[in-house]
């Protein structure tokens, strides 16, 4: 019967730090969430929501908004955080600075106002020209007409 060759301790120590800071990063995550609605409180399912680090001006996580207007950023990291949420026919909206603490949650709710609206149509003509007799009544465009008085 062959024994099993047990670790150096070094390396059953090791394996127990990188194991610890694992789980105490994990249990220092923090999440931010929140309700993206228009200004008459209707929530907006869809919207682009958006976690920045304020530090570094750094985009951390994008996510969208659930059906219902609701996100959420999970294992957040310590530090000030700025959302940004956008939707279509709504402005881009930022919110107020905020601090999240380790083992902390914040709530971070969005009003979108409604944006500007602009449509342009553009008309491009192709095809048969139209007769000449359509357009004047006449038969031929060098028809002399004559005119008594």
């Amino acid at each position: 019967m062959k024994y099993l060759k047990q670790e150096p301790p070094r390396k059953r120590f090791f394996c127990l730090l990188v194991l610890s800071s694992v789980l105490v990063v994990a249990a220092h995550a923090a999440t931010v969430r929140g309700t993206v609605a228009d200004s008459l409180g209707a929530v907006i399912p869809n919207a682009r929501v958006e976690l920045i680090l304020i530090a570094h001006q750094r985009l951390v996580a994008s996510a969208a908004a659930d059906g219902v207007g609701r996100y959420e950023f999970h294992n957040v990291s310590a530090g000030r955080y700025q959302v940004q949420a956008s939707a279509p026919s709504f402005d881009l909206t930022a919110s107020k600075p905020f601090y999240v603490g380790e083992d902390a949650n914040a709530n971070v709710d969005m009003l979108l106002a409604i944006g500007v609206v602009s449509q342009a149509v553009t008309v491009t003509a192709t095809g048969t020209p139209t007769p000449w007799r359509t357009c004047h009544g006449w038969d031929r465009p060098n028809r002399s007409v004559a005119r008594t008085e």
